[in-house]
């Protein structure tokens, strides 16, 4: 995901770099609607493809957290209540 990410930053520099020849090229500001409507949807696509990004992690994370919880939790029960284990109770 993040080289996607990645690839939009790069690709909105490289339409302002396209941008600012054809200024010089043409002398004038010409087509400005188009030049700044392509680089809206990559900074647009960019910022959606950050917040995917951040939503699967959040996801991923949670998933995980509830996973170790519930191993630790066996884990301790286990030690706490397994034969042998009279020392450890307070």
């Amino acid at each position: 995901m993040y080289p996607i990410h990645t690839n939009r930053f790069i690709a909105g520099n490289v339409w302002l770099k396209e941008w600012s020849e054809s200024n010089t090229k043409h002398g004038s500001n010409a087509m400005t609607g188009k030049y700044i409507g392509v680089y809206f949807a990559f900074g647009f696509g960019a910022a959606a493809l950050v917040m995917a990004q951040t939503l699967i992690l959040w996801l991923l994370c949670a998933i995980e957290v509830c996973s170790f919880r519930d191993t630790l939790l066996t884990r301790a029960l286990s030690i706490h209540c397994s034969p042998g284990s009279e020392n450890l109770a307070p």
